[in-house]
């Protein structure tokens, strides 16, 4: 296919083709009606007559190049066109799904790369924190703060509500920091200039909302086109592009000129005459040629400056006096005095500017609020040029204050209150750091300031009484040259006191921790048993020790309803719970943080002992076979389980198979019908034969009955049983039954006994019961809490040796989860998970002397670390905002200048970059000029000298009567 140009040039061949055909073959009959020029009227043109077929081909290929020039596009795609276009985005292997998807669904073709780095050819990259250093263990963050709302990276994007459950630190590095956790940056944005990067702290798969909140993919998306506009920006172009129209007019012309100089030799003309006429038609054929290329020439112009001037206090205000002052500026556009805006002056600068001016920016770079980068780069695509000229300042002693913030924004009363002052200083020296309550100076520390090193100081407060209290931070530093950057005060909400409920799952599993939080401030309600109120009005709420089937199952959605809706939830440990307690497969085990299940057990065989008596018929029958079916749930694959029912004579329903064959035990569990008198002891006696002959780390039966049974011998069976290391529970359902024997069963054979007056406990019995013979759930002996994910709630408290504990129950991590402690062999201690608005905590060992005797011996450590965590579960439940952190005047007199941060702005704006001393550049432009409005004036012009000498007969007669009256 020919190119565009290529047709151009056929078309201009053509014609002189043509002129060339036309000159060899002469006509028989004039066409010069064909022009539009003619000199006389020809005779009427009979069709018949025509043989100036030369000539009609001239027209027609004037005619179709000027067809072909209306049909050329008139300019290129414009840039935002092709902003919009998809691109080509590397993803590494590992990259978080939820990234992927948001990438892929904004219309993006992915390939598979390496690394953690999400890249655009070209453009820039979107990456997260490496996980070696922040993922793998990570912070919470509950509330996130938008440091710049108004960034193109989150426009439209809405961060309230939005939790992040792991996540971890990032560097800024002199880059915008857009997200900000308690603990430090979240989402960062750079710009050098040239290359764009947008950093993420976080994944959003450890996220309790932002995965799969509409916020996401809109975050991506505006990432993606933001560092897409950092190359797409240099291409913009605003050459003049020639119209369609006018170009194949011109064409058209062309042509009809080029058959009118072929028809010049039956013009009847004297030679005076006949030159003039050429030369007229000759200079109307170069002008509108030399019109049709586009010509344009190029001038030297004289640039309208306006001056960005930095008034701030980190500048030298005599070094930028002497830049400004050479320099013809059209305007000075002067910055605040108390802080450094370079972004807002270069906007009002380049509106100021008219298109092609100049902004010439005279300043140290030490930018304190906005983004002049951006600012630059947006001049630049309106036209506008924007030049750095570097000023510094002398070094002079200054200190200020980086930030200054509370722990928690509210605070319950007999809670404290930690404030931390973050405090910078540009010399060596002692500074010191004072907080004061009102007009009272409460605290107060000294310290050697190392230049430009920023340093933390701590203080602690006791809350007081409830309202609102106002601390304000000061500083004290010897030469200080800036005095507004040295205080920052803040507020902190006081309200009543802690409320906490405790629900006993035995008389006194709550005491120690209650009288500990009562040391701590809080008011505690002790409960057993466990029961909730429908009010709801309490801070927080522990399980302490309880078990699944002592709560009510509307007590189990209710306490679901109470954490989804801003609620505090804290399990404690012990042998009668998580695993232990029957939590696997209940509403309460999706709650937790934790999975009940180890990530380790050993293999288990198991026998139901279940009666089948005729008083066993109708709903308790179907509770017993749905029991069965949920106490095989709870093993694994490989192990086995058997069933055998009994009246007067055993019955094997399920000779011992894999547990994870389903199918064909719910078939045989189906068969299991009741009649019959009630004869235990021949069904434990196969059950017991079954176990001894089966390979197995763990041997398990439980024996379920709702009457009494026949015969004795009882005790000696359960001896034999646990000689041979076979457990037995037993299950009394009813009043009927037996209670003493199956009790005595239980204790000898070292199993639990369970009684019930519902058979719909059943299956939450059977379940428990498993699990908790099913692969050693708990285990004993001394250990010591060890830290693994940095967590708020554990600020202030290091782990020390007095938290020794005896116990846990074995659990492992669910994903999302936060763990930041550990017990034996990596399982976790303490985990907590946002469940909806809520928090939920678990603690796999107890806070009873069973387990934590050792730990109560050291009441200080005890209470201690459960006020941090409780009161930060209950900071961390609802919506409460982010503790808001009082931030001074950023100026400070560090001395030089930030040369990186000047020639970016002055990369960004399409202008050049300045050294202190260095010659300021030329403010001239060199600009180009269409020529084609004054070639086709000057064509107009000389085609009415062409038609003057073509009517001289006519406009002869008009010149003479002219000239007679004149004399």
């Amino acid at each position: 296919m020919l190119a565009p140009h290529a047709l151009w040039w056929l078309a201009l061949l053509v014609p002189v083709v043509l002129l060339f055909l036309l000159r060899r073959h002469p006509r028989t009959v004039p066409v010069s009606s064909l022009s539009l020029f003619a000199v006389r009227d020809p005779p009427p043109l009979r069709p018949r007559r025509i043989r100036d077929w030369p000539a009609l081909l001239l027209a027609a290929a004037t005619v179709v190049a000027a067809v072909l020039a209306l049909a050329r596009p008139a300019a290129e795609p414009a840039p935002d066109a092709v902003q919009s276009q998809p691109f080509r985005i590397e993803l590494p292997r590992d990259v978080d799904p939820f990234l992927g998807a948001a990438l892929r669904a904004t219309g993006h073709e992915t390939v598979a790369g390496e690394g953690t780095t999400v890249r655009m050819p070209g453009f820039g990259a979107l990456e997260q924190a490496p996980a070696s250093s922040t993922l793998a263990g990570g912070l919470r963050v509950d509330r996130i703060v938008a440091v710049r709302p108004n960034h193109p990276v989150l426009e439209g994007v809405a961060h309230k509500r939005l939790a992040l459950l792991q996540t971890g630190l990032i560097e800024a590095d002199g880059a915008d920091v857009l997200w900000e956790g308690p603990a430090g940056p979240l989402l960062v944005a750079r710009d050098d200039g040239e290359v764009r990067t947008v950093m993420i702290a976080f994944s959003p798969e450890r996220s309790e909302r932002l995965g799969r909140s509409a916020a996401w993919p809109v975050l991506v998306a505006n990432a993606v086109a933001w560092v897409q506009d950092a190359q797409l920006a240099d291409t913009r172009s605003t050459a003049p592009t020639a119209s369609n129209l006018g170009t194949a007019l011109l064409w058209l012309v062309l042509g009809l000129l080029l058959l009118e100089v072929w028809l010049f030799r039956r013009r009847r003309m004297g030679t005076r005459r006949r030159a003039a006429f050429l030369g007229a038609r000759i200079g109307c054929l170069l002008l509108i040629g030399f019109a049709i290329t586009g010509p344009a020439c190029t001038a030297e112009r004289a640039d309208d400056v306006v001056v960005v001037r930095d008034r701030s206090e980190s500048v030298d205000p005599a070094a930028v006096r002497d830049r400004v002052a050479p320099m013809d500026a059209q305007e000075v556009v002067d910055t605040d005095t108390t802080r450094t805006d370079l972004a807002a002056a270069i906007e009002r600068a380049a509106g100021a500017a008219d298109a092609g001016g100049r902004v010439v920016v005279v300043s140290d770079g030490r930018e304190t609020h906005g983004h002049a980068t951006a600012a630059a780069r947006r001049a630049a695509i309106q036209g506008v040029r924007v030049d750095t000229i570097a000023v510094g300042g002398p070094r002079r002693p200054d200190a200020r204050l980086v930030h200054v913030r509370p722990s928690q924004s509210r605070v319950h009363e007999g809670a404290s209150v930690a404030i931390r002052a973050v405090a910078s200083a540009t010399t060596a020296g002692s500074l010191r750091v004072a907080l004061f309550e009102g007009d009272k100076e409460v605290a107060a520390t000294t310290r050697e300031a190392q230049p430009d090193i920023p340093m933390a100081v701590d203080f602690v407060r006791p809350s007081g009484s409830p309202g609102t209290r106002r601390f304000e931070v000061r500083l004290d530093f010897e030469g200080d040259t800036i005095a507004h950057n040295n205080e920052a005060a803040i507020s902190v909400e006081v309200g009543e006191r802690a409320h906490v409920v405790i629900l006993e799952g035995q008389q006194g599993e709550g005491r120690d921790l209650a009288r500990a939080l009562a040391v701590q401030g809080f008011d505690v309600d002790t409960r057993h048993p466990p029961g909730l109120d429908k009010s709801g009005a309490h801070d927080a709420l522990v399980l302490a020790n309880v078990p699944v089937f002592d709560l009510p199952a509307e007590a189990i959605v209710q306490l679901e309803r109470y954490v989804r809706d801003g609620g505090a939830l804290l399990v404690t440990g012990g042998p009668r719970a998580f695993g232990a307690g029957g939590y696997l497969g209940t509403p309460l085990a999706a709650m937790l943080p934790v999975d009940v299940r180890p990530r380790e057990r050993d293999t288990t065989a198991l026998v139901l002992v279940l009666d089948r008596s005729g008083s066993m018929r109708g709903a308790k029958m179907n509770l017993c076979r749905s029991a069965a079916l949920a106490a095989a749930g709870t093993l694994r694959k490989d192990d086995r389980i058997g069933i055998v029912a009994f009246d007067v004579e055993p019955t094997w329903v399920a000779p011992l198979m894999p547990a994870g064959d389903q199918d064909a035990l719910r078939a045989r569990v189906a068969m299991l019908d009741a009649g019959g008198g009630t004869h235990i002891l021949p069904a434990m006696k196969a059950g017991l034969d079954a176990l001894g002959s089966v390979d197995a780390r763990i041997k398990h039966m439980i024996v379920l009955s709702d009457g009494r049974t026949q015969g004795g011998a009882y005790a000696e069976l359960a001896r034999r049983a646990a000689n041979t290391r076979v457990t037995i529970s037993t299950v009394s359902i009813g009043e009927k039954t037996d209670r003493e024997l199956m009790a005595s069963i239980a204790d000898i054979g070292k199993g639990r006994h369970y009684q019930t007056r519902d058979a719909a406990d059943l299956p939450r019995i059977l379940t428990a019961d498993t699990a908790d013979h099913a692969g050693d759930l708990v285990r004993e002996g001394r250990f010591t809490g060890r830290t693994r994910d940095r967590h708020p709630m554990l600020s202030g408290w290091t782990p020390a040796p007095t938290m020794e504990l005896t116990g846990y129950v074995r659990t492992q991590e669910k994903p999302g989860a936060t763990v930041p402690l550990l017990a034996r062999d990596d399982d976790p201690l303490l985990a907590t998970r946002r469940l909806g608005s809520g928090v939920v905590l678990a603690f796999t060992s107890d806070v009873a002397p069973r387990w934590a005797g050792p730990w109560l011996k050291h009441p200080d450590s005890f209470s201690t670390f459960w006020a941090h965590v409780l009161r930060d579960a209950i900071a961390a439940s609802g919506h409460a905002p982010l503790p808001p952190a009082a931030q001074p005047s950023q100026e400070t007199t560090p001395g030089g200048f930030d040369a990186e941060r000047l020639r970016a702005i002055a990369r960004a704006g399409g202008g050049t970059y300045v050294a202190p001393g260095g010659a300021a550049p030329a403010f001239t432009t060199s600009r180009a000029f269409d020529l084609m409005p004054w070639l086709v004036q000057l064509f107009l012009l000389l085609f009415l000298v062409d038609l003057v000498i073509r009517r001289w007969e006519r406009v002869e007669p008009v010149v003479q009567a002219m000239r007679k009256r004149a004399a």
